[in-house]
């Protein structure tokens, strides 16, 4: 009909990424004169209306004022109005604000639906706690796609040629950021021909430097997402993963000088594993925070790009400072 044509227009106007893409229409709103006892028979006379234990309040222009929980309405007295009994203080979304913003705010004061409103106040809608946490898993999934380089359409119902055709690009500049990191290796062929023993250490060294950049990266771009992390606190989060990185870095490293001085024999060796590791975790730290900020900044996908980039980053930091220190002090290790 009519009206649903109408509802439907409204909806199409906004992206499905928004919380106008996102929200109901099947709320009850109510106006501030409103008493008690008549808010109670609307409510009984729209059973299907999305309640979700609240009741909006709103002006004769539909703007919302207020709102009021079912346990509010019901003890209250029936000649009361609404406007005396609600909460003015309503947090609320806009129409255009991201819906992992809104699954953010509903998750986090622990709402049963949130109001949406548009470009002037007026109530639009409501974002359900169910909608929320549909939104919340659609988004941790595309996260964990897009940061595997995966297509979000690939699954395991696609056919071999799908995923292949989906796979092979990200695979091949995967491919390409690997030979980069074993140039750097062979740059150091001659250090690893004479002391064999630091290729022992070569993928503890990598391995720990992907994994403390692969944190970063997480913590991050899930910042980005929800929309904690602003560009006016970039300096700060990026500085707070540094000392993270550091940080682990000296215990991890003090703990793998031990095992290499008692594997080896040798306490140099422990030494040349230990600063390596607080170099290469001070630059996982570093990458991990800092390139999804500057992907962001250029309005590119910071999970679709940084993962590449930030293991090529720490791979040949990681072997350019454990090989380089073993170079400095080959005397030391033959």
């Amino acid at each position: 009909d009519e009206a649903t044509s109408g509802i439907l227009d409204r909806l199409l106007t906004y992206g499905p990424e928004t919380a106008g893409g996102m929200m109901t229409t099947r709320f009850l709103a109510l106006e501030r004169s409103t008493r008690v006892s008549e808010a109670i028979s609307r409510i009984r006379g729209e059973p299907e209306a999305e309640t979700a234990f609240y009741l909006y309040v709103v002006d004769a222009a539909g703007h919302l004022e207020g709102v009021v929980s079912l346990r509010q309405l019901v003890l209250a007295r029936p000649d009361q109005e609404l406007h005396a009994i609600m909460n003015s203080k309503v947090l609320r979304a806009r129409a255009d604000q991201p819906r992992a913003e809104v699954a953010d705010l509903i998750t986090r004061y622990k709402l049963l639906a949130l109001p949406v409103v548009d470009a002037g106040s007026v109530l639009a809608g409501i974002v359900t706690v169910d909608d929320a946490l549909d939104a919340m898993a659609d988004e941790t999934t595309r996260e964990m796609y897009r940061m595997a380089g995966l297509n979000t359409e690939d699954s395991v119902t696609s056919t071999a040629r799908d995923s292949v055709r989906r796979r092979l690009g990200w695979m091949l500049i995967n491919l390409g950021t690997a030979v980069l990191a074993s140039w750097v290796v062979w740059f150091f062929e001659g250090t690893i021909a004479k002391v064999v023993a630091l290729a022992t250490f070569m993928p503890i060294v990598a391995g720990m430097g992907g994994n403390g950049a692969t944190q970063a990266l997480t913590v991050v771009i899930r910042g980005i997402a929800i929309g904690e992390l602003e560009f006016s606190s970039a300096g700060r989060v990026i500085w707070k993963e540094i000392l993270v990185g550091v940080s682990v870095g000296v215990v991890t490293g003090v703990v793998m000088a031990v095992i290499a001085f008692l594997w080896k024999g040798n306490p140099v060796m422990g030494l040349v594993i230990c600063l390596a590791m607080i170099i290469n975790l001070f630059v996982a730290g570093f990458a991990g925070a800092a390139i999804p900020i500057v992907l962001k900044w250029f309005q590119i996908d910071p999970a679709m790009g940084s993962g590449v980039i930030v293991t090529t980053f720490t791979d040949c930091f990681g072997f350019l400072s454990f090989l380089g220190i073993g170079t400095l002090l080959i005397r030391y290790l033959v």
